[in-house]
């Protein structure tokens, strides 16, 4: 033979063997996806792809005792030990139903869909819902939740309706068996149609007495599984069989005797003969009952609102209550309020109420609490309530509709009289709340009418203006002091009412509503009575009394069909409940001339025997097939169950086993002699079932023995010889989970491994290994798979020599990606190469690897892309993702080597190791912190930068700290801040002894504070938007660019400027807009706006020696700079730039000025383009001077600054200076008022009766000078 002449073939590919951290109980494969489904001890849900790698894991918080996928793989339901199903979403495990219809622990799951196709024309139906109405609506969002909150319910929602949408597809049944006997039917899994108890069955036995009834008592389901025709139910059990007709001393045989494992055949074809009619009834239902849990949550939040909002109102108003009895008064609020409207002399309580304790803006607060709430209410009634109340009763209309179709829908139990009722309620409950919107718009109108009515008599009190306050109705704030002060009627209808508490209402009304019964109107003549969410619960119980209809009549028509006694159990091992290796399933037949729900499908039923069950058979595993009832033209109406028993060998004992498609079954076997070193054997083997000697069980017999144990003397020898056998070489324990679609089984060993392995035999002929044109040379040999081969044809060779010159190849070598082997290079110039398949991805280490890190043996690679896929690195978006790239190297010394070179080229592109970060958390609307935290330092730790962060305390902390820290030790300085520490350091730096030396340093901004000016002048010309996330990676990366450093000086005072200086308008705004701080960047906005309608103008004059071109600017005038006395810079620092200018040079330009803006960089904020054509590192400054213009013009100017297109007005003048004096003067309107010079967003001076901040002046209101240094500083930039 073949084999004996080579090298024998190993029968399953070993995929992988890992080690699993907990120890598996249950496991399921999803049957469309290469996906598995693991429950662990501790009854956690992990869901893994095929190469392991883990999805997600959920904790339902109770101990999970079975699992089964949906059949379309979409959905997993988790049964759990207090009775509860559970489903969840494949793709995240998100929650998405939950129910209840056992009370104990559900021991097994079976989810089936309708084999059959869809030939009944009649059958077919189509939802009219979409026709007529939007898609159905949300619950509304709690009150309270946080964005991520919301967010996660929405997903949740999301993915039910999509799943709900798709299950509605195909008709399809979820069966649940609990440990009491219980078996439920769930239609999609979520529409309880139908329940049984095993213990209330009657068994059938034939040719006994056909009067007898038999039951099994103290009964415990194992397995269940409904058949793709949904026609059979198989049911594993253990029991007692007993006659109900004889007293327990007049049996004919043993109790003990048939204490056991049975297999009961259930008849379930009315799901067959009925599954148009229950597939539209389950579609209907089902939305119903979601629609209802809408309106219930509705109900909930507008409570819950409402109930916040009244106590608001009568905490505030409660303590006038308190001052009336204070002051002696005998009277009430409503008296005192009554008393001030009808124009009497206010009373001394009431007076200190509304002055001191309320006051107008307690009412205001009041106000906006109430009649918000009222607007929230209304906005989740015609939002959530009333959209979801129409389509139930819509959908109420369909089932009366069907239940009118007798022939078809009275044999599921559909009732018209009860569904007749339950559609009126839905009626009724859309009346109900047509009467709470009234209500609730009437309360709110009141309460507002009496707030704005407080809100003028406080103003009157106070003797201040208020006819620019809302009018009040005198008469509905009569009505609201006598009937709404102290009464809540939205509250009334909100609640469940006592029993005898329901609404009063007059004789007269009652008359017209019987009146209208005449005409076709509610025959329900006392729902008026009852309120809103007491009419709710009237519609959810007719609702569900109309549904327990179809439910009992598909309950009573599931029997019992057939019971086969298969072996006996002691009574201790069926009380302890101990696992007996079992498999169920269902094998299509030939076409035949039957019909598809008589002879469709074949059940085969395999379990393990145990060896105390019968001492004549002993080590065997049984296999029964043919578990159906026969055609009507056989006369007993029974087969013969055909079956077979299995003798292993001797020193194999069976684990567990499964069958598998093509009637195979997988068989796990641990070898009862362990290996030397103590580990113990196991095997797997693939057993075809259809050439083996199956034995007929005549099923007529007396059921006072067990089938099994006459055919002790036909047991067959497992020859494992002959059988695809795989050893395993670990001992291993159950479950073995086995997918008959994807053709892969998993084991699980007992020192917690799990070991994948493909079934399938691999037919694909041999690529032809003859080629040898071309090689790949590795780090070492090693065997691979035959598909490996697509790496060495000449399309996708990575080492192909006749292409064109390329970069030189640092390294290359196979490695393992996703447990798929692929080639890893890196080139000379920096690229990072993976050829997998035929398929080729890219990374620049330069642009894209930020860091990589070793987990292990893998290395995994941490790369940014740009805006298509990854994991967003900031919270609000950006221009970058982070996307990791994960491999794994055949061999210790490979990884060392791809870790040495990576390391070595990732340092030779300069970029800093060690920074220094300062954080001013009182910046902008004060979340410098949490960017930070949560955006920068994640991106700084994966490019394994090491960070010294100080977060500043006061103004100038910044400066303070960098004049005297040992800076030697640093890469570069970081503020995470807006740009006033940017100017902290800048000044810090100069101010050094050892300046020359420190500020060198590069310095990088990650926006966080209010402008953001500089970092958005260095984003903006790449195209990268102003956030956390592109600032941190342009730092990261390490490009740098040069900066022009402006020195102003007063006398022997100096400031270095980096963004700009201002006088005048912008000044103003820039500095007084600070009290609106809270308000972030819009404060710019809004005191801009103040300022413009109360312009202020300046008398002053600027002198300026232009850049070359700007020559016709202004006069000719005469200036010199002041000059400092040589002094030793080694003590005082930087001492600015030495700077002649001929007097021939200086131009000046004389008040009144609006403002004069000079800039350095072009934007002065994320929204202010000030200087369009201002330059880094050109040695100029960008002057622009704002003339004096209507307000009207100058408002258009102030519009046009976002985009820069200011400098373009006549009243504009824009150019670029080499050095700049200013003089400023007092206010043209009030010469006792002075200005403000701001530099940098900061106060440099102050001029008289001025706005005070906290900001101190560092020089006085008088004459400046400003000169440049080109290109002086350096900043960490994005790659120009």
């Amino acid at each position: 033979m073949e084999s004996e002449e080579g090298e024998s073939v190993i029968p399953f590919q070993l995929q992988f063997d890992k080690p699993v951290p907990f120890q598996i109980k249950i496991a399921e494969w999803n049957p469309e996806k290469d996906l598995l489904a693991m429950v662990t001890e501790d009854s956690k849900i992990l869901l893994h792809r095929f190469n392991w790698q883990r999805l997600w894991t959920i904790s339902p918080g109770r101990p999970v005792t079975s699992l089964c996928w949906r059949p379309d793989g979409k959905a997993i339901a988790v049964g759990l030990e207090d009775g509860t199903i559970e489903l969840h979403d494949v793709e995240n495990g998100k929650l998405l139903r939950s129910l209840k219809p056992h009370a104990v622990a559900v021991v097994c799951l079976n989810w089936e869909e309708d084999g059959q196709s869809n030939t009944d024309k009649i059958g077919i139906y189509e939802d009219r819902t979409s026709r007529f109405f939007p898609p159905a609506p949300r619950a509304p969002k709690i009150p309270g939740l946080v964005a991520g909150d919301s967010s996660f319910m929405d997903d949740g929602e999301d993915s039910l309706a999509e799943l709900s949408n798709t299950s509605f597809r195909k008709f399809n049944i979820l069966c649940s068996g609990d440990r009491d006997g219980n078996i439920c039917f769930n239609i999609f899994g979520i529409f309880q149609i139908g329940k049984i108890n095993i213990h209330e069955l009657s068994v059938p036995v034939p040719d006994l007495d056909e009067h007898a009834s038999y039951k099994l008592f103290n009964a415990s389901i194992y397995k269940v599984a409904l058949s793709k025709d949904l026609c059979r139910l198989v049911v594993m059990c253990t029991g007692e069989l007993r006659d109900c007709g004889i007293k327990p001393k007049e049996e004919k045989f043993s109790v003990q005797d048939l204490h056991g494992l049975h297999c009961l055949a259930m008849d379930t074809s009315i799901f067959w003969k009925r599954k148009y009619e229950l597939h539209q009834v389950a579609q209907q239902a089902s939305n119903i009952e979601d629609l209802t849990e809408v309106i219930r949550a509705s109900l909930s939040v507008m409570s819950k609102q409402w109930t916040d909002a009244m106590k608001t109102f009568h905490d505030k108003f409660h303590s006038l209550s308190t001052l009336i009895i204070d002051h002696g008064l005998k009277s009430s609020p409503q008296e005192e309020f009554l008393s001030l409207l009808g124009g009497a002399r206010i009373s001394p309580a009431l007076h200190q109420f509304l002055l001191n304790t309320l006051g107008e803006v307690g009412v205001k607060r009041v106000l906006k609490s109430v009649c918000g709430t009222g607007k929230e209410l209304q906005s989740v009634v015609l939002d959530n309530l009333q959209p979801a109340a129409e389509i139930i009763a819509f959908r109420m209309g369909e089932l009366r509709g069907f239940s009118r179709w007798r022939a078809r829908y009275q044999g599921i139990g559909l009732d018209e009289k009860l569904l007749n009722e339950a559609t009126e309620n839905a009626g009724l409950l859309l009346v109900q709340v047509q009467r709470f919107m009234m209500v609730l718009s009437s309360v709110v109108q009141q309460f507002s009418n009496f707030f704005n009515w407080l809100l003028k008599s406080i103003k009157y009190l106070m003797q201040e203006p208020n006819d620019l306050l809302s009018p009040y109705n005198s008469e509905l704030l009569v009505v609201f002091l006598k009937f709404l002060y102290d009464q809540d009627p939205v509250k009334d209808l909100l609640e469940l009412s006592e029993p005898g508490d329901d609404i009063e209402i007059d004789l007269k009304t009652i008359g017209r509503v019987k009146e209208l019964i005449q005409l076709g109107g509610f025959s329900d003549c006392d729902f008026l009575r009852r309120r809103l969410a007491k009419e709710f619960q009237h519609m959810e119980s007719s609702f569900k009394m109309a549904l327990q209809m179809p439910f009992t009549t598909i309950s009573r028509k599931i029997s019992c069909m057939k019971l086969l006694p298969l072996f006996p159990l002691q009574l201790s091992t069926t009380q302890t409940r101990t696992t007996i290796p079992m498999s169920l399933s269902f094998y299509k037949n030939e076409p035949s001339t039957d019909t598809p729900c008589e002879s469709g499908y074949t059940d085969y039923i395999s379990f393990q025997i145990p060896d105390e069950a019968f001492p004549d058979i002993q080590n065997c595993i049984g296999i029964a097939k043919g578990f159906k009832q026969k055609s009507n033209n056989e006369k007993n109406g029974y087969t013969s169950v055909e079956a077979i028993l299995l003798s292993l060998p001797n020193d194999y004992h069976c684990v567990d086993l499964s069958l598998y498609k093509d009637k195979e079954l997988v068989l796990l076997l641990n070898k009862t002699t362990t290996t030397p070193e103590g580990s113990g054997e196991a095997c797997m083997m693939v057993l075809p079932t259809v050439d083996l000697p199956f034995v007929s069980i005549s099923s007529s017999s007396c059921l006072n023995q067990w089938e099994l144990e006459d055919m002790k003397g036909s047991i067959v020898d497992l020859e494992m010889e002959n059988e695809k056998v795989r050893k395993v070489p670990h001992s291993t324990i159950a479950p073995l989970a086995v997918s008959a679609s994807r053709g892969v089984a998993c084991v699980f060993a007992e020192r917690r491994r799990a070991l994948v392995y493909i079934l399938e035999e691999n037919e694909d002929e041999e690529e032809d290994s003859d080629d040898k044109s071309i090689s790949l040379c590795f780090s070492s040999p090693a065997k691979l798979p035959k598909y490996l081969s697509l790496f060495s044809h000449g399309k996708v060779c990575v080492m192909d020599q006749q292409l064109s010159p390329e970069p030189e190849v640092i390294i290359i070598d196979m490695v393992l990606v996703d447990d798929e082997f692929a080639v890893v290079s890196l080139t000379a110039d920096g690229v990072l190469q993976l050829s997998e398949y035929g398929r080729r991805r890219y990374w620049s280490m330069k642009k894209d690897v930020i860091g990589f890190v070793v987990e292990g043996k893998k290395i995994r690679i941490k790369t940014v892309v740009e805006r298509e896929e990854g994991i967003c690195c900031g919270k609000h978006g950006g221009d970058y993702y982070r996307k990791d790239f994960v491999f794994e190297p055949l061999y210790d010394d490979a990884r060392n080597r791809f870790c040495y070179r990576l390391r070595q080229y990732l340092d030779s592109l300069g970029r800093p190791k060690r920074l220094l970060v300062f954080v001013n958390p009182f910046g902008g609307k004060k979340s410098a912190k949490t960017i930070f935290v949560k955006e920068v330092k994640p991106l700084f730790e994966d490019a394994d930068i090491q960070l010294d962060v100080q977060e500043t305390k006061y103004q100038l902390h910044a400066k303070e700290m960098v004049k005297s820290m040992d800076l030697s030790k640093y890469d570069g300085i970081v503020c995470v801040s807006g740009d006033g520490v940017l100017v902290e350091v800048v000044n810090g730096l100069l101010e050094r002894e050892d300046w020359k030396t420190t500020f060198q340093l590069p310095i990088g901004m990650i926006p966080a504070g209010t402008g953001n000016g500089m970092i958005k002048s260095l984003l903006d010309p790449v195209g990268l938007r102003c956030c956390a996330s592109s600032a941190t990676i342009s730092i990261i990366r390490g490009h740098k660019r040069s900066l022009d450093v402006a020195t102003i000086s007063q006398g022997t005072t100096k400031f270095f400027s980096v963004l700009m200086l201002a006088w005048g308008l912008v000044a103003d705004i820039d500095i007084e807009s600070e009290k609106f701080r809270w308000l972030g960047s819009a404060r710019i906005d809004i005191y801009a706006l103040r300022r413009i309608i109360g312009l202020r103008q300046y008398n002053g004059r600027i002198l300026f020696v232009p850049a070359p071109g700007f020559e016709s600017y202004g006069q000719p005038a005469s200036c010199s700079l002041y000059k400092e006395p040589i002094v030793s810079d080694k003590v005082l620092g930087y001492q600015g730039p030495d700077t002649k200018f001929e007097d021939r040079e200086w131009r000046e330009m004389k008040g009144p000025f609006v403002s004069i803006w000079l800039h350095n960089v072009p934007w002065g904020a994320e929204n202010t383009l000030a200087a369009p054509s201002a330059k880094f590192s050109d040695g100029f400054l960008d002057l622009i001077v704002f003339k004096t213009c209507p307000k009207l013009a100058l408002l258009s100017i102030m519009t046009q600054i976002s985009d820069g297109k200011h400098v373009e007005s006549p009243y504009v003048a824009y150019l670029k200076v080499k050095a700049f004096v200013l003089e400023p003067g007092a206010r043209v309107d009030e010469p006792d008022k002075e200005g403000i010079i701001d530099s940098d967003g900061e106060v440099l001076a102050r001029g008289r009766r001025t706005y005070q901040c906290d900001q101190k002046a560092l020089m006085s209101y008088d004459k400046l000078q400003i000169t440049v240094d080109q290109g002086f500083a350096t900043l960490f930039s994005p790659e120009y």
